[in-house]
């Protein structure tokens, strides 16, 4: 019997154009990711909220916290108009242009001012502070994940 060989041929090439082409929302930077929540949260008016910690978030009274409902109105915004085929320079080229010239979302126009005022409204509720500070702690995750792993499997590390 021959062993299965998930990472060659065609699996291979379906996984490996699926990711070059098809950029994940969470693959995004941290600057990307808040144009885009800017855009959203133009067309969908999201209600002001705190954005407390992951802790209190997962255990919220009353369902699902509102500030994770507005990330993942944002993820279906970002999915719905198919942005992750456009890579980060073409999003920002988006933001500049919505910015100048507005939003129209089927029967809805946006004027650029609104869609700027939008971006200073995150500023005031402190979202974009947070989203940054939270991209910088990934980061740290990611920096040092990899030593966490070879350290389980007991593979040494070079020496320096």
């Amino acid at each position: 019997m021959t062993p299965i060989r998930p990472l060659t041929g065609a699996f291979f090439t379906y996984v490996v154009s699926f990711i070059h082409m098809n950029i994940p929302f969470e693959l995004r930077p941290v600057s990307v990711r808040l144009q885009l929540a800017y855009i959203a949260d133009a067309v969908h008016k999201f209600s002001e909220c705190e954005p407390d910690n992951t802790y209190v978030r997962q255990f919220h009274n009353g369902g699902c916290h509102p500030y994770t409902r507005m990330w993942e109105t944002i993820h279906k915004y970002y999915d719905a108009n198919r942005w992750y085929e456009m890579s980060d320079v073409e999003i920002a080229n988006l933001w500049t242009t919505m910015c100048t010239v507005g939003i129209d979302d089927g029967d809805t126009h946006i004027d650029g001012i609104d869609v700027l005022r939008v971006k200073q409204r995150w500023e005031t509720n402190g979202w974009n502070r947070y989203e940054r500070k939270r991209n910088g702690r990934r980061s740290v995750v990611f920096k040092y994940a990899p030593l966490v792993v070879l350290a389980c499997f007991g593979i040494q590390m070079p020496d320096a």
